[in-house]
């Protein structure tokens, strides 16, 4: 006969029970809280979005992504046709909240695989200004990043981890910059192997196969975001938070050469196209190294989490007051 004790949860099994609650609470949370400030969203970029969205239901596949090149000026397949897809069963605003509830699900995993605790991820998740630029600006970005989340909650299975880097590659091309911030530490190491025994590995070679095939699809793309953002070389403000979130990363990490390589190409790319788009990738190495870090309850998670909110805040009431976030 079985007694209480046999049937309690363990003490790790209830914290896995707690974790799981959390995740699925904070998620519902960005769903609903979607579905109630994105339909206010009507400016700005979602301009565009919207009127793309409404007519993709009416176009076959080939006229829709010709339409959607035209409209929108961007290659990337992924997020077209789930948006074409979508269009034809969901209006907009439900799509947006569910892809948003689906980011929110991957972010939450990916810091809790980072090792910061419960608190930490809720806070993120909610609060977070690049997150939060994500669920109701950034929307092609956002598709981006939920495989960019996956390909991390899945790098120890390394056929999912190609599968999802792949598909974060292709659905938008700012992601490129993370895979080729981490190909550069893997290159340096190698060069210096090669130097030393004139072997090079099957990894690395796999690497630059997954980077080179969506570079070779995405050429055209590449190029003209590239001519959108370069206005020369960048000063001495535009490095300002890249360099920062530098120094915050170099003062928790345990390898600080290796950190130090991830955050070269970055810098680099600051100086070439600004911050805006580069920040939020230095901003999410800075996490990857502060959050083990105590669980996340460090001087630097903190101020830059309290830092955050308070332009999350921002940015939601110009929502509620425009209709769009301000430039």
């Amino acid at each position: 006969m079985l007694t209480r004790n046999d049937v309690s949860p363990s003490p790790v099994q209830a914290r896995a029970i707690l974790r799981a609650c959390t995740r699925a609470l904070v998620v519902f949370f960005v769903f609903v809280g979607s579905l109630y400030i994105g339909p206010l969203y009507v400016l700005g970029d979602q301009v565009h979005y919207r009127s793309v969205y409404e007519n993709l239901a009416e176009l076959s596949l080939v006229d829709g992504y010709i339409y959607y090149n035209s409209a929108l000026d961007s290659l990337e397949f992924v997020h077209f046709f789930l948006s074409w897809l979508a269009s034809r069963f969901l209006d907009k605003d439900l799509f947006v909240a569910i892809a948003n509830a689906l980011l929110a699900w991957v972010a939450f995993g990916v810091f809790q695989k980072w090792k910061a605790s419960v608190f930490i991820a809720v806070l993120l998740v909610l609060t977070n200004y690049y997150l939060i630029a994500m669920y109701f600006s950034a929307e092609r970005l956002k598709f981006g990043f939920i495989f960019l989340g996956l390909s991390f909650l899945y790098i120890e299975k390394m056929k999912y981890f190609y599968a999802f880097s792949f598909f974060s590659l292709v659905t938008h091309a700012q992601t490129l910059i993370v895979y080729f911030s981490l190909f550069f530490r893997v290159l340096s190491s190698q060069l210096v192997k090669v130097i030393s025994s004139g072997k090079i590995s099957k990894i690395f070679l796999i690497i630059m196969v997954l980077l080179l095939v969506p570079v070779a699809l995405m050429s055209g793309q590449l190029i003209s975001k590239f001519n959108s953002y370069y206005d020369g070389l960048r000063g001495v403000s535009e490095l300002a938070r890249v360099f920062v979130f530098l120094l915050l990363t170099l003062y928790y990490a345990r390898e600080k050469v290796e950190a130090l390589l991830i955050f070269i190409p970055l810098v680099f790319t600051v100086m070439l196209v600004g911050g805006d788009r580069v920040n939020v990738l230095a901003y999410f190495v800075f996490l990857y190294y502060a959050l083990p870090v105590n669980k996340g309850f460090n001087i630097g998670v903190l101020l830059t989490s309290i830092y955050f909110t308070f332009g999350s805040f921002e940015y939601v009431s110009n929502i509620f007051e425009y209709g769009k976030n301000k430039p």
